[in-house]
This record gives structure tokens, C-alpha cells and sequence, in this order.
């Protein structure tokens, strides 16, 4: 049994290299920049194109009419796929329409429906990798970027503030598809939610950003400081929706340095959201606190200070200890950002080392998302007052030129399909 595992492994393997294969030249003849974005969907799927397209199972292709549905089941450890009357046991599959529009027609939608829902552009994939089922919506650059700025910035915004957007968008997918480590085979580039960034297909696509995905076209964030491990690279260009009156320092909120990701005091502009200021009453109990810690029980809780802010606590216990920062307990708690106050049962603020007693509140806070980058509402007053798209990335990003760009020189993955 372990052998027939290790083969059809092996097997699976193969045929993934060959479909990444297929789309880099699919990619190459078209002169466009494919992104593979894992998207949150459940099995079984049901994948319907608006326009001919062709379904690639292992050696065969096989022709789909506009509107057929194409049904996907997952049985570990293969996938069912069945069209009409046929059906077949594989781990990948493509999904491809035959055309697609050309760039400079955004509105012309070829692309895919999945499960009635929404409608992604270009080609689908489904593919069984770690024994789990995904669907990778694999997409040009640009007509992925159409649905990230909808799905990440309200499409009414100023025209500048969008542009920005795009920009540090391109650049942060960009970043993730071709600085990937060597050991890293996951058949994606990026997911859909806002662990990477948002991505709803062609859902929350507009004509303002349209305008902004194509008004900054291959234009990316590259860094041009005196930093030798990151100089001339693409930045990692992180944002959020507002700053608590500050950005942070990368390592303030991750414990990673990175010098383009500089604190820049933004209150003028950040303190115009509607986030600027919130208030969350959230109790803590400490045996809550000690399970998540991985301790039996907390005696001692201590502030930890990065550039004279308090950045995490020190919990010491029986005999141990466990360092946790503000932003790991913004998601334990679902909190808004992680610039708040802890304080104790009877409301002082822990600044010293203390006895926390039974429970722990935080009660109001600034600022929403982890605070690190382009604040989206600051960009967006920031254009309101005339800022263009490229100061506004400049002021949030340190040390960066605005580039189009060149894979030249970078390590792109195997199998990547690049331009």
C-alpha cells in the first residue's frame, strides 16, 4: 500500500509539472503575466464557462460548450469529474476557455463560473496536492488585479488612492509568486482572502479599476535603498485599512525587519477613517490565555517595549515562559488592530511586571488591520487632497522607486508561468 501512495505521488507530480509547462507557454504566446490564486472553495465543485472552452485531463482534451457544467467530486484520493454522460478519476484538471479578450477590453469577461457563484476570468484548475482538493484560478496579472482592487478598496474611491492600490497590489502578488522559497511546491502563488490579499473574481470589478489597473500598468514598488539584501528588489508591499495615527515598523508587529517598511506618522490623513478610534469590550481570562501559550498557568505577566512602544508580553509560568506579541492576540480575539491597551481586572494597564489576576480587557484601541504599510483610508484622504498615486506610495514605503516590471535576474520557480 505504501508503495502504490508513493507512485501515484510520484505520478501526481509529473502531471502537475506538465500543466504548469502548458500554461508558461500558454503565458509566453500571449505576452501576459499569469498569477495562481488558490481560491476558498468546497467539494464537490461545479465549474461552468460563458464561452467555449477546453477540459485537460492528463493526454486528453475535451471540448466544453458555453454553459456545460462541469461537476468535480473529491474521494481521497482522486478527483470525479463528470461532464454530461462521461467521467473520469484523475488529480488534476484544467479548465481553459479557447479565447480570451483582448487587454485592452476589460469588460469582456471570458472566464469561469464556479459553484453559481462567482465568475472568475481565464482558466481553472483543480488539483489534489497533500491529500486535500483546491481550485486555482490561474489569471493575467492585470485581470486578477481588476477584482483585488474592488475587493480591497471600496471602487468609488478617488482615482489616485486606486492607482496606489494597484500598484501595491501587483507589487505584494508579485513579491509572493517569485521570491518563493526553493522547498516551496504548492501548485499557487497567492490565496484569495485576507490572509494574502482579497480576490472575489469579477464580482467587485468597476470601470475605476479598470482605469487604475491599466493607468498603472506593470508598474511595481522596487527597492532602491542602501540595504544590500533587499536593494533593487520588489518590497513586500503590505497595506491596511487605517493606521492608528502611525504605521509600524514591520518588526514592531512581525518581529522581521524590513527597511522599506518604515514607521511614517499618517494621524492628518489615517484619523479621517471611520476606524481611527474603536471601542471592543473583550474579556481574557488568563486560563484562556495559558491554553493558547501552550502553559498550565500564568504567575507573571510582563510588557515587552520595541521602539518605546509596549509590542507583546512575556508570560512566565511554572518554571516557563512564552513571548506574545499584540498582533497574535488582534487574531486570537479578533480584534480590529493590534494598537490597544491590555489592562487588568481592575483597569490599570499592565507597564510593569504583574500579577495579571483572573482576567485580562481590552477595551477601546486605534486604527484597524495590522498597521504595517500603505494605510488605505490614509491613501484615500490623501488623494482627496491631491496627492498623486506615486507620492502616496513613496510617503508609506520607504526608499522605493515606482518601476515597470522585469523578471530579469529574479529566481523564478519552476514551472512559474511567467511572461
Amino acid at each position: 500500500m505504501k508503495r502504490k501512495t508513493t507512485l501515484c505521488s510520484f505520478i501526481a507530480v509529473i502531471i502537475l509539472c506538465v500543466i504548469l509547462s502548458t500554461w508558461a507557454a500558454f503565458a509566453a504566446s500571449n505576452g501576459a503575466l499569469y498569477i495562481r490564486v488558490r481560491l476558498t472553495a468546497d467539494f464537490p465543485a461545479r465549474l461552468v464557462p460563458n464561452t467555449p472552452a477546453t477540459l485537460r485531463i492528463e493526454k486528453q482534451s475535451i471540448p466544453v460548450k458555453a454553459g456545460q457544467p462541469v461537476e468535480i467530486h473529491f474521494t481521497s484520493p482522486h478527483l470525479t469529474v463528470r461532464l454530461d454522460d462521461q467521467t473520469w478519476s484523475t488529480q488534476w484538471l484544467a479548465l481553459t476557455p479557447n479565447e480570451l479578450p483582448p487587454a485592452a477590453l476589460p469588460t469582456h469577461i471570458y472566464g469561469i463560473a464556479v459553484t453559481g457563484g462567482a465568475t472568475y476570468r481565464a482558466g481553472m484548475e483543480a488539483v489534489v496536492y497533500g491529500g486535500l482538493p483546491y481550485l486555482i484560478n490561474v489569471v493575467p496579472m492585470n485581470d486578477y488585479l481588476y477584482g483585488v482592487i474592488g475587493s480591497e478598496m471600496p471602487a468609488g474611491w478617488p482615482l489616485e488612492s486606486l492607482k496606489a492600490q494597484a500598484v501595491a497590489a501587483r507589487t505584494y502578488a508579485l513579491n509572493k509568486a517569485v521570491y518563493r522559497e526553493v522547498t516551496d511546491a504548492t501548485p499557487w502563488d497567492i490565496c484569495d482572502t485576507k490572509d494574502c490579499q482579497v480576490y472575489s473574481g469579477t464580482k467587485n470589478e468597476a470601470l475605476s479599476t479598470y482605469e487604475a489597473v491599466r493607468n498603472t500598468d506593470r508598474a511595481v514598488l522596487v527597492y532602491v535603498g542602501n540595504d544590500g539584501s533587499y536593494m533593487g528588489k520588489l518590497i513586500d508591499a503590505v497595506y491596511h485599512s487605517t493606521s492608528p495615527g502611525r504605521t509600524l515598523n514591520s518588526e514592531d508587529v512581525w518581529g522581521s525587519y524590513r527597511p522599506y517598511l518604515r514607521s511614517r506618522d499618517d494621524a492628518a490623513f489615517s484619523s479621517k477613517s471611520p476606524w481611527y478610534t474603536w471601542t471592543r469590550s473583550v474579556s481574557i481570562t488568563i486560563t484562556q490565555l495559558s491554553a493558547l501559550l501552550g502553559m498550565r498557568t500564568i504567575i507573571t505577566l510582563a510588557p515587552v517595549m520595541q521602539s518605546d512602544q509596549v509590542r507583546g508580553y512575556i508570560a512566565i509560568g511554572d518554571g516557563v515562559s512564552q513571548t506574545f506579541s499584540k498582533e497574535q492576540l488582534r487574531k486570537w480575539y479578533n480584534l480590529p488592530s493590534p494598537s490597544f491597551d491590555l489592562k487588568m481586572t481592575n483597569g490599570k494597564i499592565i507597564t510593569d511586571p504583574t500579577n495579571p489576576g483572573n482576567i485580562l480587557t481590552v477595551v477601546n484601541g486605534r486604527g484597524y488591520g495590522h498597521g504595517v504599510g500603505m494605510s488605505q483610508y490614509g491613501a484615500k484622504s490623501m488623494a482627496e487632497e491631491g496627492w498623486s498615486f506615486s507620492k502616496i506610495l513613496k510617503y508609506y514605503y520607504t526608499d522605493v522607486s515606482i518601476e515597470r516590471y522585469n523578471l530579469t535576474g529574479m529566481r523564478i520557480p519552476y514551472g512559474y508561468p511567467g511572461i
